[in-house]
């Protein structure tokens, strides 16, 4: 099997939501936006605004179960919070943000910079999505968030310090250490859950200092694509890496440099090697039109 580079198929970003909203359009007749040669953006404002009159024109449906009511409010909650001067951001805003935002740091690399520090608050919940620890100091440990980066504790969980601030996405989906040197460390950006708001990812970013700095590997998706992962899993005798994703389940024996396609398609939720024999690998995939179950490897995934 061929290494190669995995990019994005191109889904629109920030309207990974418009495939819900697509089969409720029928009933508005919405349809009309597309021909227009519209955006992306203004064809799901024009989607908005066609619903709502729908539901005007026959309030009965606001309280008829299965008529679209709650998802084309929810659809319509989470996106008028992202709302700047009225429109969506454009695809791949924030990525190109970041990339200006190290352009700026390098041409300024010499000068003072201000502190900042937290206020708070402090009391709000977010979803956690993986969790592992250091493998060679249990009092190290870090933790993956569905939209608040990827954070490390030293003193075994008590104080947290964020890691991935400045990279282009904060969903971290997926985490690996290398067992053989625990500085490089491995995140599979974006969210694996297919709710209304899940965050997309850039595909697998890289770290040999600890987490200090970070780059991009072979495996690369644009934020808009809302790409993410499940799981990842280290061989702790071969190195040899397993991440399951959205798209299917990928493979890495160069320590996430680059990565193969095993698996093409579908959603792999989980992986897990036999204690003792960790060449023998069990996978879970789903939400595919085929071949959905656990799937089990004898040669590390190969």
């Amino acid at each position: 099997m061929k290494t190669r580079l995995v990019r994005s198929r191109g889904f629109v970003g920030p309207l990974v939501i418009l495939g819900l909203s697509l089969l409720l359009s029928p009933l508005a007749g919405a349809g009309t936006a597309v021909a227009q040669g519209l955006s992306a953006e203004a064809e799901f404002s024009l989607w908005l605004d066609d619903m709502e009159r729908f539901y005007d024109l026959r309030p009965e449906l606001k309280n008829t179960r299965g008529s679209g009511w709650k998802p084309y409010n929810r659809i319509k909650w989470f996106t008028e919070q992202r709302l700047v001067d009225g429109e969506l951001p454009p695809v791949g805003a924030r990525y190109r943000a970041w990339e200006a935002r190290l352009e700026r740091e390098e041409e300024t690399a010499s000068l003072a910079r201000a502190s900042w520090f937290c206020l708070g608050p402090y009391n709000f919940a977010g979803r956690i999505l993986t969790l592992k620890f250091d493998p060679t100091d249990s009092d190290i440990l870090s933790a993956g968030s569905a939209s608040g980066g990827l954070w490390k504790s030293t003193d075994g969980g008590v104080s947290w310090v964020p890691l991935t601030d400045e990279t282009p996405t904060l969903a971290v989906g997926g985490l690996a250490i290398l067992p053989s040197n625990p500085n490089v460390i491995l995140i599979g950006t974006g969210e694996g859950t297919n709710n209304v708001d899940r965050v997309g990812g850039v595909g697998i970013l890289k770290s040999t200092d600890g987490g200090l700095t970070w780059n991009p590997t072979g495996m690369s998706y644009a934020v808009s694509s809302g790409h993410g992962f499940h799981v990842m899993s280290v061989n702790p005798s071969t190195s040899t890496i397993l991440a399951g994703a959205t798209t299917g389940l990928y493979r890495s024996t160069d320590e996430g440099d680059t990565w193969t396609v095993v698996k093409d398609g579908g959603d792999y939720y989980d992986v897990q090697r036999k204690p003792g024999v960790p060449d023998q690998v069990y996978t879970v995939k789903g939400s595919d039109a085929a071949g959905n179950g656990v799937k089990v490897s004898t040669d590390d995934g190969v």
